[in-house]
């Protein structure tokens, strides 16, 4: 603790706020404040805020390598492009007609949820090579690209027009391992 005020919640704000100096709605990518996360893992208590999140400005998160357990990510106008991520039942999403972009690639989805929507702009979602165990997706948007995922039998799937390359598991049959708890075995029963 530094000093003798103990830190204090800022309630719908997250562990990490973006907010560009210069402020303002409908901001652009390259004027908008980036986090780059590179073999971070992140772990947000129940019921505490977010991950990361945007403040009245466009957001830039850039993860890589990285693991989010709990919490939530995402908010109104945010650009995240994660690649070989671990979300463990963590929200993920974006509302809002403001610049967005969502890329997930080679990302494993354990439980939480995605929920993407648009009001009256499109902007690009590209979702590709990734695991999704007992996800909930809502996804409702124009600019939806995703293929070479998979999912587990009768569990939510990606909408609009699913990958031709998608694959469904009866179960996934996680192994733990030095690294982690999320590896699969050399055979997927699907």
């Amino acid at each position: 603790m530094f000093g003798t005020e103990p830190f204090t919640d800022k309630g719908w704000l997250a562990a990490i706020v973006t907010q560009s100096l210069s402020g303002g709605y409908g901001m652009n990518a390259t004027n908008a404040a980036m986090a780059r996360p590179n073999f971070t893992r992140h772990v947000v208590l129940a019921g505490d805020p977010s991950h990361y999140r945007e403040y009245n400005a466009l957001s830039q998160v850039i993860g890589q390598n990285s693991e989010f357990y709990g919490g939530a990510i995402g908010a109104y106008w945010d650009d995240l492009a994660c690649t070989n991520c671990l979300f463990d039942r963590t929200g993920m999403g974006v509302g809002g007609s403001n610049p967005a972009r969502w890329w997930l690639r080679n990302c494993t989805m354990r439980g939480g949820s995605l929920t993407l929507s648009e009001y009256g702009q499109t902007w690009p979602v590209w979702i590709e090579d990734c695991a999704f165990d007992g996800t909930t997706l809502s996804v409702d948007t124009n600019g939806l690209v995703c293929d070479y995922n998979s999912y587990v039998t009768n569990d939510d799937r990606l909408p609009l027009q699913p990958g031709t390359h998608d694959v469904i598991v009866t179960n996934y049959n996680w192994l733990a391992s030095w690294l982690g708890n999320y590896y699969l075995p050399s055979r997927v029963s699907g």
